[in-house]
């Protein structure tokens, strides 16, 4: 895995195509399923208007879903000249895609050998909490405690292993279960690199999200500071800042998972040509047989017609 690249395309993400589309879904949904909570709390609308604000709810989720998408999509075509955009269907299965992830990896394990276990250790943390609740046992906490860290590396290992699902299936017109059989397999056998290098993107995400939401709660918190007093300024500043730097955050984040997704991918074909290589090899030996035995049928025939000669 070559870190370098993975670093420098989190940083390199101004370059990538489509971006405008996904700022404008996220930013102006965002910012709206932020505050809309509050306003559904106090009240700040009347009641018969409820179903309406049920309705803008779902649409502003919706395009939330949809500017991740598009990312998504801009980051692979950046990179896989052959990727096409996704389709209304398209959009749909990139949901049912999300549950089918979370069936794979919160109880159905991907790897065989973990799907009993791992239906076992969800029994048995049952058993043990309502056993706890019973007993109220320091024991039992215990236990129950070990149950779940058990528990959660089996889930950190079926994450990671079905992680790149949604890269897959977007470059690809595939269903969504085929995607995640395909993310498993680009995962098989370089699980440690994939850790590794999605550990890498978040960090650097987070280091960029700290950066940009510092500088423009600052800049915001002055601007503000005009309008407001100064706790009603910092508290807008904040979220304000919050929200514009979760944006390049995301393409950042994005831009060096799809980076992480070609090399895997390019490990994976590399790894296809050197098997049939080898089986091409060991499967077909003829010509290298036909060359060892041409010189004893030669030297046979030479002694024939001495013979004859004789």
């Amino acid at each position: 895995m070559n870190y370098a690249r993975v670093v420098s395309s989190a940083v390199s993400w101004v370059s990538m195509k489509k971006v405008t589309w996904f700022l404008i879904f996220f930013w102006i949904a965002l910012p709206v399923l932020v505050f809309l909570p509050e306003v559904i709390d106090k009240g700040l609308y009347p009641s018969a208007t409820l179903p309406l604000v049920i309705a803008l709810y779902d649409v502003l989720y919706l395009a939330v879903i949809v500017g991740v998408s598009v990312l998504i999509q801009g980051c692979l075509m950046n990179k896989h000249s052959g990727c096409k955009g996704i389709s209304l269907w398209g959009l749909v299965n990139l949901v049912a895609l999300v549950f089918v992830e979370l069936f794979y990896v919160l109880i159905w394990s991907i790897y065989k050998g973990f799907r009993a276990i791992q239906l076992l250790l969800i029994v048995f943390s049952l058993f043990i909490f309502y056993y706890y609740i019973a007993s109220g046992s320091p024991f039992i906490l215990d236990l129950f405690n070990l149950s779940l860290v058990a528990y959660f590396i089996v889930m950190v290992y079926n994450a990671v292993r079905v992680f790149f699902s949604t890269s897959v299936f977007c470059s690809k017109d595939i269903s969504p279960v085929n995607a995640v059989k395909e993310a498993a397999e680009l995962t098989k056998h370089n699980f440690y690199h994939a850790l590794s290098s999605i550990c890498l993107s978040v960090v650097l995400a987070g280091i960029l999200f700290s950066f940009i939401s510092i500088c423009l709660w600052v800049l915001a918190s002055l601007v503000l500071s005009y309008f407001f007093i100064n706790p009603i300024a910092l508290s807008l500043g904040f979220k304000a800042a919050v929200i514009f730097a979760l944006g390049p955050t995301l393409i950042a984040y994005h831009y060096s998972i799809i980076e992480v997704f070609t090399q895997l991918s390019s490990h994976k074909v590399a790894s296809h040509r050197i098997r049939r290589i080898l089986s091409h090899k060991v499967l077909h030996p003829k010509h290298k047989v036909a060359k060892h035995k041409a010189p004893v049928r030669k030297l046979a025939k030479t002694k024939r017609t001495k013979r004859s000669r004789a």
